[in-house]
């Protein structure tokens, strides 16, 4: 099968460049793409940024609106905020396809002591390491993000063994992998992309963690429509506004005096997430920070 490789080149303020990725990656997101690539943004003047977002879109028989649809997003995009972008294409078959985003991805060190490494990459482990072996196919979630590498810091320092996990908007499955490896005793996933519930079954069994309906359990639903259950620490590494949304159900499966590690959130609307999950009976305890991403760490009050 053809796919067309698409790129949106979009370059802004310094202050602006995670914000002006993200937005860019909400537009593939909006055409139903489960997972993008996205380059670090480099300098290009004494402010300024320029920064590249890749998906790539089959070449079927939507393909030409798929295509008209992202040039028409993308230059709503740069009306509405202070980014300019500009659209590259190329077409390539399944074989490059499947290959070319893994150019992006390398062994990475997270927190203390936890190692991502990409099936494709050889890593000797040193004593101590938790490691996860990774294939995040088009899923989102490959440690090498600030928004998941902050999350799987705050799941190493917050899991105790024993407890109970549950991960929303799973991804790759890598949260679900880290809590696994270390100590916790019962780890669900949910996720309403069928694309990244495959993934992220792949992904555990790949770690020697088997799906058993009980102890451990991935399934496709809409946030925490569907989950019937309590877990003494939950993770949600997903856009603010969905966590907002979020706020108002959680609660019931969070146990009183459990954790909610919140991730995806952009600096700017830290505040709207932090007031809305207080109003639903969390008090923040702590607060992580990298380039312009927030990771907040919330408790259920009893």
């Amino acid at each position: 099968m053809q796919w067309l490789e698409a790129g949106i080149i979009f370059e802004a303020e310094d202050l602006f460049a995670q914000t002006a990725a993200e937005l860019v990656c909400n537009i593939f997101y909006d055409l139903g793409l489960s997972g993008v690539v996205t380059e670090d943004p480099v300098p290009v003047s004494d402010h300024g940024v320029r920064g590249r977002v890749i998906g790539y879109l089959p070449a079927d028989e939507a393909l030409d609106q798929a295509r008209a649809d992202l040039e028409q997003m993308a230059a709503g995009l740069s009306a509405r905020h202070p980014v300019r972008c500009t659209l590259e294409f190329k077409s390539c078959d399944d074989r490059d396809w499947a290959n070319a985003w893994k150019d992006h991805f390398f062994v990475q060190k997270i927190g203390k002591g936890i190692v991502v490494r990409p099936t494709w990459r050889d890593h000797v482990p040193e004593p101590g390491e938790v490691v996860i072996d990774l294939d995040p196919g088009m899923a989102f979630g490959t440690g090498t993000h600030p928004t998941t590498a902050m999350c799987l810091e705050m799941v190493e320092k917050h899991l105790a063994p024993g407890t109970a996990f549950l991960d929303v908007g799973t991804g790759s499955g890598i949260l679900m992998i880290a809590a696994k490896k270390l100590g916790a005793k019962t780890v669900w996933g949910v996720d309403n992309d069928a694309v990244a519930v495959k993934i992220a079954a792949e992904n555990l069994e790949r770690n020697g963690i088997f799906a058993d309906g009980n102890a451990c359990r991935i399934m496709r639903a809409d946030l925490v429509t569907g989950v019937d259950r309590a877990f003494d620490l939950v993770t949600a590494n997903i856009l603010s506004e969905v966590i907002v949304a979020l706020a108002d159900d959680v609660g019931r499966v969070v146990v009183p005096g459990g954790l909610m590690v919140c991730s995806g959130i952009i600096e700017p609307k830290q505040a709207m997430v932090a007031e809305k999950l207080t109003a639903c009976g969390f008090e923040i305890v702590e607060r992580k920070t990298t380039d312009l991403w927030v990771c907040l760490v919330a408790r259920r009050t009893p």
